[in-house]
C-alpha cells in the first residue's frame, strides 16, 4: 500500500532553459533529483509556456536524463499536461529552488495566488546580495531580485536558507520593509562534490608545465566584481617575490571587459600570471591537486560552496572572513581581510612558513567528510513536508449544529425537510430570528432536527441596527459569532441552500482541513453595470478592506453551507473589531483572514452550487463548478421557460432522486454552454495573441481640447445565441453624475436587433471598466454596435460613435476569429 505523502511542486524554467550549469542550476539538480526517490514527497515538475500564466508537467524520466547529460532536453516527447495557478491542489506545496527571480512567471503576481488558494509557498533564498550590494549585478538583475525579495517577504510561508548569515539577512530585510519575517529553517547545501577521474594527458599540458607544485594560488569560478579577483591581482607582485604564481580558472562575466583587458596586457601575464579560460574537468582537477591554495577572497556570498569543492579536493582554502565563509569553512579554512592585499600575502606567507603545519592541515582536509547532498535533500523535504503537513490543524470536534440566520420562516421552513433529510450528522438548527418568527415555527416544524432559538433582541442587547439595510446582516451575523449558543464548530447557512443529496462531514472538512468553498476572486468581480445591487456594493467594501489588510481576495460568498471554526472567526473580529459595521461579506472575510493566518487549517475549493449564478448571464463564471452537491434556490428559476419550470419547488420525499438528477442535468447543460462560449472567448484572445494581431479595444477618452472621443475597433466576432461581454475602458473625469453610456446593436439600415440600453457610469466604480451586455440573436447576423455618451440623457449626446460591426458566428466557427 502507497505511502500518503506531500504534493510538491517545483517550477524548473529557468534551469529549462539555461544552455550551462551554473551554482544554483547545480544545486537545484543535486537536490531535485533526490526528492523525486523520496516517499515523503509526491514531486510534480513544472517549465513555464510562453504565456508565462501556466506551466508544462515535465516527466520525471526525461529530467533525470537531462541531468545526468544523457538527453539534451526535459520536455519529453509525449503530450504532456498543462497547469495554471489555479489548478494547483489546494494543502500542497510551491518549493522554489531554481534562480526564481528571472522565471518567466512574475513571482509579485504568482504568489498572492498560490497563497489564496492554500498552496504553502516555500523559497529557497541562497543570499539576499543584490538587494544588500547591488553594485555588484547588473540593474535588471538586481531590480528583477528586489522584486522577487519583496515578494518573498510579504507571501512565502516559509524560507529555507542556506546559512545563518541568509538567515539574519532576511530578517534585516523584513524589519526595513515592515513585515512579519517568515518561518525559517537553516539547510546547509551538499558538498560531497564527485571528483572527476579524468586522464591527466586530457589537462592542458602547457599550462600545467608552466606551474611549479604547491606554488601557486587557484581562484575557480566566474570572473565578476565580487568575486573580488582585483585583490589577488593587486597582491601579484608580492606573491611573485615570495615565488607564488596565481591561476584564474573560469568564464569572463558581467562587466569585466576592463578588467578583462588589464588581464589581458598585464606584466606577468604567463610568467607569474595564469588564465585558464572555461577550462575541462582534467584541468580543473589537475590544477586542484597541485595548488597551494584556493584563494576565495570573495566580497560576499550565499553560502561558499568551491570551499567545500576545494575540499573535497584535498586543497586548502584561503577565505574571505566573512561570516557566512566561516560557517562554511570552519576551522579548516584559513581566513584573512578581503579587502586588504597584504593581508592575503600575510596569510600565504604563514602557510610557507611552516611545511610541517601546511601538511598537517591538508592532512586534516583530507580526512573532511562534508555535509552530503542526500542529507540536505532530505532536509529540505522534511521542512517542506512540516510547512505543508499532509493533514491540517483544523479541529476534529463533531459537526452537529447548522446555523442559520433568517427573517423569513416561509424559506426557512421549505428548506428543513432538505437538511433534515440530507444532513445526517446534523442534531440541532440554531435559529437566530427576530421573536415575532418563533411560535410559527416551532408549530410547523416537526422534523428529526432540533430547532434552537436566539433573538435578534439577544444578539442585539439593546443596540440599535446600523440604518443602512446593507449592512444589517453582517451585524446580526457577527453578534451571532460573539453572543449565540453555538458550538465551537458549525455548519454556517442561509435559509435558502438547500443540499440535493445525502451529505456527509467529509463536504466540510477533510485531511485535517476546513473546505473553503470559493467562487471569484473579489479583484475581478464587475458587478451588474450601472446598477449595483446590495450584494455588488458589499462585495467592493470586502475587497478593499482585504486589500488593506493584504489579505487574499477570493470569493467566498458561494451561497452553499460551509463549516466555521467560531473562536477564528472571533479572532478575527478582536482583530478587527471596526467592520462589524462596514457591511463586508461574512463569508469572504473570514474565509480569506483564516487562510491567511491558519494556512494549514483550510483548504480552498470550487464552489458546487446549483443557482449560483441564477442565470448565466448575471455574470461571467470565474470558476467552473466541477461537481455540484447544493441548490442555492431561486423561486424564479422555478417559473415557466426558466430552467427548473415543472419541477417541484418543495422537498418530495419519494421523487427526490429523480428531481435531484433532473436538476444536475439541466444545470450541468447550461454550464456546458457557458462553457463553450468561454472557450470561444478564450481562442479568439489566443488567436490575438499567437497571431499578432491587435486586440479588440474599446476605449472612451478626452483629448488635449477636452472633446470626447471613442475609439472602437471595426468589428469584432461574438457567438451566436449567447450573452457577451465587452469591455470599455472609460476614464473617472467622464464618469459624472448623470452621465450615461448608451448602446445597442442594429442592423445596417438602423433597424434594431438587441434593446438599447444606458448604463449610468455615475455609479459603475471607478477602478474597474465598463460592461456591455450583448445577447446575440441564435442565427449568424452582421450588425452595428453603436455607442453613444451623455452628460445630460435628456439633451443630445455628447459624442457618438462611428459604429463597429459585429458578426455573430455559430460556436463552432468561432474559433476561426481573428486568423
Amino acid at each position: 500500500m502507497s505511502v500518503p505523502s506531500t504534493r510538491v511542486y517545483i517550477d524548473l524554467s529557468r534551469l529549462c532553459m539555461t544552455p550551462f550549469t551554473t551554482g544554483i542550476q547545480r544545486v537545484a539538480k543535486a537536490v531535485v533529483t533526490r526528492m523525486l526517490q523520496d516517499p515523503r514527497a509526491e514531486v510534480i515538475l513544472l517549465n513555464a509556456l510562453p504565456s508565462h500564466t501556466a506551466w508544462r508537467v515535465l516527466p520525471h524520466k526525461e529530467f533525470l536524463a537531462f541531468c545526468d547529460g544523457t538527453r539534451r532536453a526535459p520536455y519529453g516527447d509525449a503530450p504532456c499536461d498543462i497547469l495554471t495557478p489555479a489548478d494547483l491542489e489546494s494543502g500542497s506545496a510551491f518549493f522554489e529552488i531554481d534562480s526564481a527571480w528571472n522565471m518567466p512567471m512574475h513571482r509579485g503576481w504568482l504568489y498572492p495566488q498560490l497563497r489564496q488558494r492554500g498552496i504553502c509557498v516555500i523559497c529557497h533564498v541562497y543570499d539576499l546580495i543584490p538587494v544588500t550590494e547591488p553594485q555588484y549585478f547588473h540593474r535588471n538583475t538586481a531590480v528583477q531580485f528586489w522584486a522577487w525579495a519583496a515578494a518573498v517577504a510579504a507571501y512565502a510561508d516559509h524560507v529555507i536558507c542556506n546559512a545563518q548569515a541568509t538567515k539574519n539577512a532576511l530578517h534585516t530585510l523584513c524589519s526595513q520593509l515592515d513585515v512579519k519575517p517568515p518561518a525559517c529553517t537553516v539547510i546547509p547545501l551538499g558538498g560531497d562534490f564527485t571528483v572527476p577521474r579524468c586522464q591527466s594527458h586530457g589537462a592542458d599540458a602547457s599550462l600545467l608545465a608552466r606551474l611549479q607544485p604547491y606554488r601557486y594560488l587557484l581562484m575557480v569560478g566566474t570572473i565578476e566584481p565580487r568575486k573580488n579577483h582585483r585583490l589577488v591581482l593587486d597582491a601579484l607582485p608580492q606573491l611573485q617575490e615570495m615565488g607564488i604564481s596565481v591561476v584564474f580558472a573560469g568564464r569572463m562575466g558581467w562587466n569585466m571587459e576592463t578588467f578583462a583587458a588589464e588581464m589581458r596586457k598585464h606584466p606577468l601575464r604567463g610568467k607569474s600570471f595564469f588564465f585558464a579560460e572555461s577550462p575541462d574537468d582534467a584541468t580543473i582537477q589537475a590544477l586542484y591537486a597541485s595548488a597551494l591554495a584556493v584563494v576565495f577572497p570573495t566580497k560576499n556570498e550565499g553560502f561558499g560552496l568551491p570551499i567545500a569543492e576545494a575540499f573535497c579536493y584535498g586543497t586548502p582554502v584561503l577565505a574571505a572572513d566573512l561570516p557566512v565563509l566561516r560557517e562554511s569553512g570552519g576551522e579548516l579554512a584559513v581566513y584573512f581581510d578581503h579587502n586588504d592585499p597584504r593581508a592575503l600575502t600575510e596569510a600565504v606567507r604563514g602557510l610557507l612558513a611552516d611545511p610541517a603545519a601546511y601538511e598537517q592541515l591538508r592532512a586534516r582536509i583530507a580526512a573532511y567528510r562534508p555535509y552530503t547532498w542526500d542529507a540536505a535533500a532530505a532536509a529540505m523535504t522534511e521542512a517542506i513536508c512540516k510547512a505543508a503537513p499532509l493533514y491540517g490543524t483544523a479541529k476534529a470536534a463533531p459537526l452537529r449544529q447548522i446555523a442559520v440566520l433568517t427573517a423569513r420562516n416561509a424559506d426557512l421552513l421549505a428548506s428543513l425537510p432538505f437538511w433534515d433529510a440530507y444532513y445526517p450528522f446534523a442534531q440541532e438548527v440554531l435559529v437566530c430570528c427576530p421573536a415575532a418568527n418563533r411560535a410559527e415555527l416551532q408549530a410547523k416544524w416537526r422534523g428529526r432536527l432540533h430547532l434552537r432559538f436566539c433573538t435578534d433582541e439577544e444578539l442585539l442587547r439593546g443596540d440599535p441596527l446600523p440604518k443602512d439595510h446593507t449592512k444589517r446582516n453582517f451585524f446580526l451575523r457577527c453578534r451571532m459569532l460573539q453572543y449565540a449558543p453555538l458550538d465551537d464548530v458549525f455548519l454556517m447557512t442561509d435559509d435558502d441552500y438547500r443540499p440535493l443529496m445525502p451529505i456527509g462531514e467529509e463536504m466540510f472538512r477533510t485531511e485535517g482541513r476546513y473546505c473553503a468553498y470559493y467562487c471569484y476572486d473579489l479583484r475581478q468581480w464587475q458587478g451588474t453595470q450601472g446598477s449595483y445591487t446590495d450584494y455588488d456594493s458589499s462585495m467592493f467594501r470586502t475587497c478593499a478592506f482585504l486589500q488593506e489588510k493584504q489579505l487574499p481576495t477570493l470569493q467566498y460568498s458561494s451561497h452553499q453551507p460551509q463549516i466555521i471554526d467560531r473562536s477564528l472567526y472571533l479572532a478575527l473580529l478582536e482583530e478587527y473589531p471596526h467592520i462589524i459595521t462596514q457591511g463586508l461579506d461574512e463569508w469572504s472575510v473570514y474565509f480569506n483572514y483564516g487562510v491567511a493566518r491558519a494556512a494549514a487549517q483550510f483548504k480552498p475549493m470550487r464552489y458546487c452550487t446549483v443557482g449560483w449564478p441564477g442565470a448565466m448571464t448575471d455574470w461571467p463564471l470565474f470558476v467552473m463548478p466541477e461537481h455540484l452537491y447544493f441548490e442555492n434556490f431561486y423561486g424564479i428559476l422555478y417559473e415557466a421557460g426558466q430552467v427548473f419550470a415543472d419541477l417541484p419547488v418543495t422537498f418530495d420525499a419519494e421523487n427526490a432522486h429523480r428531481i435531484t438528477v433532473q436538476k444536475l442535468n439541466r444545470w450541468h447543460r447550461l454550464l456546458r454552454r457557458f462553457a463553450l462560449q468561454r472557450g470561444s472567448e478564450q481562442t479568439a484572445k489566443a488567436i490575438y495573441e499567437n497571431c499578432g494581431a491587435i486586440p479588440v479595444q474599446f476605449m472612451l477618452s478626452e483629448d488635449e481640447a477636452g472633446a470626447v472621443r471613442f475609439a472602437l475597433p471595426q468589428y469584432t466576432v461574438i457567438p451566436c445565441g449567447m450573452l457577451s461581454r465587452i469591455t470599455v475602458q472609460v476614464p473617472e473625469a467622464l464618469r459624472l453624475p448623470q452621465a450615461v453610456l448608451q448602446y445597442g446593436l442594429q442592423t445596417a439600415d438602423g433597424g434594431s436587433i438587441t434593446p438599447v440600453q444606458r448604463i449610468l457610469l455615475e455609479k459603475t466604480e471607478m477602478s474597474r471598466p465598463v460592461v456591455l451586455s450583448l445577447l446575440a440573436p441564435a442565427a449568424p447576423i452582421n450588425g452595428l454596435l453603436v455607442l453613444e455618451y451623455f452628460t445630460d440623457p435628456e439633451k443630445s449626446p455628447v459624442q457618438g460613435t462611428t459604429p463597429c460591426m459585429i458578426v455573430a458566428l455559430p460556436m463552432d466557427t468561432g474559433k476561426e476569429f481573428g486568423c
